[in-house]
């Protein structure tokens, strides 16, 4: 029985193992662009900001050159008018992007994400409101593979929500919009 027990496990260790092989995982951080957002139905502008991430992914699926993964991010933008003040997305996206360049040590990319984005308004003295909405997202990027398992990218990146969150806390509604367009620098860890 033991020895049944060692086989199988053996078994799926190495099945386990073997299925590992073309996944990657990456961290990335960047700088939200300056903006222009509605609150309330009033432009108001929005100072550059952060965003930072995590993200992992399988290779060839489905197709050569297609990757699906699931990403995680973050984005803060600060009002200009009001500082604190300020307007963030927590992301949690299915992403899927197609290598359309290959040369050599060089890829480039293309990329959408589909999900859910937590809007979250912050005015100073406490007030923090939160809403969920659908968002997506559009990217291209270039990557540079410094060795087989270890990559370095640059990304462009446009995250957006398909409607305005309700940050009213309860009252009546407070519609925000929320989008940022990123620039990210990452590195890539392939398994």
């Amino acid at each position: 029985m033991k020895r049944v027990i060692g086989s199988l496990a053996a078994l799926l260790l190495t099945t386990g193992i073997a299925s590992a092989q073309d996944w990657n995982i990456e961290a990335f951080g960047g700088i939200a662009l300056s903006n222009n957002l509605l609150w309330d139905d009033d432009p108001y502008d929005v100072d550059a900001g952060a965003t930072y991430g995590l993200g992992f992914s399988k290779n060839d699926v489905f197709v050569p050159n297609l990757e699906i993964g699931f990403e995680l991010s973050y984005t803060k933008n600060e009002y200009s008018c009001c500082v604190p003040n300020y307007i963030s997305g927590l992301a949690g996206l299915v992403t899927a992007r197609y290598n359309f360049i290959n040369n050599g040590p060089f890829t480039a990319y293309g990329g959408i994400g589909l999900g859910a984005v937590q809007v979250s308004y912050y005015n100073d003295p406490g007030y923090l409101e939160r809403d969920i909405v659908m968002g997506g997202q559009a990217a291209l990027g270039a990557r540079y593979a410094v060795s087989d398992r270890l990559g370095l990218f640059v990304e462009a990146r446009y995250l957006s929500t398909f409607s305005q969150a309700d940050v009213g806390g309860g009252g009546p509604a407070l519609l925000a919009e929320f989008n940022a367009t990123n620039i990210v620098f990452g590195v890539r860890s392939s398994f």
